[in-house]
């Protein structure tokens, strides 16, 4: 069809008139004015679709147009273009100069854009404006929006509207809708039947479980479904041998193996448990409730050194209290003396100090040798001696000042006669180390909900690392933590961050490189609060431009922080690097003049002779020092604990 301009701009008027009554004549009008757009306004169509236009010129172009339909078709036609470009922010400010006139397909672009860029309040503004039950496209953008805000319910009911079973079930089960999981359970596919029945067996609900497991078609899959009720009912599962056949092709390697290596211990059937453990060595060494069992296999079997050595691994972990009593039995038991020993040892030993002694042998291999070479033979303390440990305390990153006056003091007590032999210049110095680091112990500040962190510090000093660590230790403390990739700016950052979340199974909340860090912690802190999150993690840019501009931006983060929450964060803390020595120092001088520092992070300590920094930074500024790093491993980030570290450091 095709119409002459005069005609054309005639019926414009009578289009604006008719939308409004929703009149079949303006509907046709308003096709006849798309359909022939590029033709009844070439220069503007061609300008403006052919040019990466911003807001400044469309509103300009659009003043070129005669009427209000003419702008909005046009405004979509460059929203649809940017959108296929991800250019979520230009396309949301296009369409917002024509958002008064009511049109349900530019309400749907501007929910979609404000999804993508995690705005989902937002998003469930214009979505809710548009809620069509024959609109799939819209149903199902709104139905991810629910489920961000942590409206599940809502979300579930959404899905089951568009058809997706599987995905309203996902919904139901963080929303603990029992009912709606069991009416709709039935229609899941066999996988997430076997997500479901995990969930009702955690619940004590048995009885629904097996209801699920009756109706799962595929028999394999049932055959799991009915091991997992009959181990978590009677410890143990009876078709043990076909369960074995299944795990040759199954995906569910570890529940299975954890299954079938217990159902063997507990039967006695330890040399079966032993050779599956090695069979399957890679998932069944990764798992602690299997490790136990291995362990007592093989303490069944004669092999008590290698069983006390899988014990000793797990200490530390959620099975102490087994493992201990283990443990006591083969040290009271066994014939081996070497057995018993590293029982006693293990039982006994602080698993901390140990860990920490590992972690920092570089450091106390240099105060250890450094004190041994500068006495040699000699017995006595002369003033060759007192300079030696002068520099060998500055070697080791301790600042002069501090250096100066554990000096003047040990010359006191060397005078005094108080310090006389090698023995005391180590005790002396450890203690002065270990005066200087106890008023700075401290601890997080964990008391609201959700509890938000602030991450700040500078490119290189192992900032998002420490993050994906300080989020592994809080969610081994079953608390639920919510990333928040606030650092746009940095090539990777915000990949990084996601692929630490995904491998400890962490949430992260970001947007595009280059956008605005305060709008990835407002849309953070809003889905915390939404889904009850008990901390809320930030990593922040470490380098911009300038330092103001560094420090303008963490300003700018904190009062998004304090408007959502109206507090300021329960804690900002500063990652420094062990490596750079005093650079530390002035990383912390700067960053505590521009924001309220409330603890440190020292990282690294495991890969420098220079661990001494941390007695500068400790005595330089009144910040506590929270937390250590002593290694790469996601574990190997430690509670700062004065009297455990100089124990490390020096015994």
């Amino acid at each position: 069809m095709s119409i002459d301009k005069k005609t054309l701009e005639k019926e414009i008027d009578k289009l604006k008139k008719g939308l409004k009554k929703r009149e079949k004549k303006s509907i046709l009008c308003y096709k006849i004015l798309k359909d022939n757009f590029e033709h009844l306004y070439p220069e503007v169509f061609s300008e403006v679709i052919e040019a990466n236009i911003d807001e400044y010129n469309f509103i300009n172009k659009i003043k070129e147009l005669p009427s209000d339909i003419a702008k909005l078709i046009l405004a979509k036609k460059i929203a649809k273009n940017l959108i296929e470009s991800n250019e979520y922010k230009k396309a949301l400010d296009i369409m917002r100069q024509v958002e008064k006139i009511q049109d349900k397909e530019l309400y749907l672009l501007i929910g979609k854009c404000f999804y993508e860029l995690k705005n989902f309040n937002e998003a469930k503004k214009y979505l809710e404006k548009i809620k069509d039950d024959r609109d799939k496209e819209t149903l199902k953008i709104l139905a991810e929006t629910y489920s961000e805000l942590g409206k599940s319910k809502e979300a579930g009911s959404l899905f089951v509207k568009i058809g997706d079973i599987d995905r309203a079930i996902k919904e139901f089960l963080k929303d603990n809708s029992i009912d709606k999981i069991m009416e709709y359970a039935e229609k899941a596919s066999d996988e997430l039947k076997l997500e479901v029945i995990d969930y009702l067996i955690k619940k004590g609900l048995i009885g629904k479980a097996k209801h699920i497991e009756e109706n799962i078609k595929s028999e394999s899959l049932r055959t799991i479904a009915k091991a997992k009720i009959e181990y978590n009912t009677e410890g143990i599962v009876q078709d043990v041998n076909k369960l074995r056949e299944i795990l040759k092709e199954a995906k569910y390697n570890k529940d299975l193996i954890n299954m079938i290596i217990s159902t063997y211990t507990k039967t006695r059937r330890y040399k079966e448990a032993i050779e599956l453990a090695e069979k399957y060595k890679d998932i069944s060494f990764s798992d602690n409730s299997i490790k136990l069992n291995i362990a007592i296999s093989l303490k069944e079997t004669g092999n008590e050194l290698q069983a006390t050595k899988i014990l000793a691994t797990l200490i530390n972990s959620e099975l102490k209290s087994n493992v201990k009593e283990l443990l006591t039995e083969i040290k009271n038991t066994t014939k081996s003396d070497e057995v018993k020993e590293l029982c006693e040892i293990v039982l006994k030993e602080d698993s901390f100090i140990k860990s920490l002694k590992n972690k920092l042998f570089k450091s106390k291999n240099f105060i250890s040798e450094k004190i041994s070479s500068i006495f040699g033979e000699r017995a006595e303390i002369d003033s060759d001696t007192i300079d030696q440990i002068e520099e060998m305390l500055i070697s080791f990153d301790i600042s002069y000042n501090v250096v100066n006056k554990i000096i003047n003091e040990l010359k006191k007590d060397i005078n005094s006669k108080n310090v006389k032999t090698k023995e005391d210049i180590k005790k002396f110095i450890k203690d002065k180390i270990y005066g200087i680091l106890k008023p700075r112990e401290g601890k997080l500040n964990l008391k609201n909900k959700p509890s938000i962190i602030l991450v700040v510090g500078v490119n290189g000093t192992g900032k998002t690392t420490t993050i994906a660590k300080l989020g592994y230790l809080l969610k081994k403390q079953n608390l639920e933590v919510l990333f928040s990739a606030g650092d746009t700016f940095r090539a990777a950052a915000i990949e990084q961050l996601e692929a630490w979340g995904n491998r400890i199974g962490i949430t992260t909340i970001k947007q595009k490189q280059g956008s605005d860090p305060g709008g990835v912690v407002y849309d953070s802190i809003n889905i915390a609060i939404s889904k009850n999150y008990d901390v809320v993690i930030i990593d922040t840019a470490g380098r911009l431009h300038t330092k103001e501009n560094l420090m303008e931006e963490l300003k700018k983060i904190r009062r998004v922080i304090e408007k959502l929450t109206n507090r300021e964060p329960d804690e900002i803390l500063l990652v420094l690097d062990a490596l750079t020595g005093h650079n530390a120092i002035n990383q912390a001088k700067y960053f505590k003049e521009a924001i309220n520092i409330t603890g440190i992070i020292l990282t690294k300590l495991d890969s420098t002779a220079k661990g001494g920094i941390i007695v500068s930074i400790a005595d330089k500024f009144d910040i506590p020092i929270k937390f250590i790093g002593t290694g790469e491993k996601i574990e190997d980030l430690e509670p700062f604990d004065a009297h455990k570290f100089v124990d490390a450091l020096f015994d």
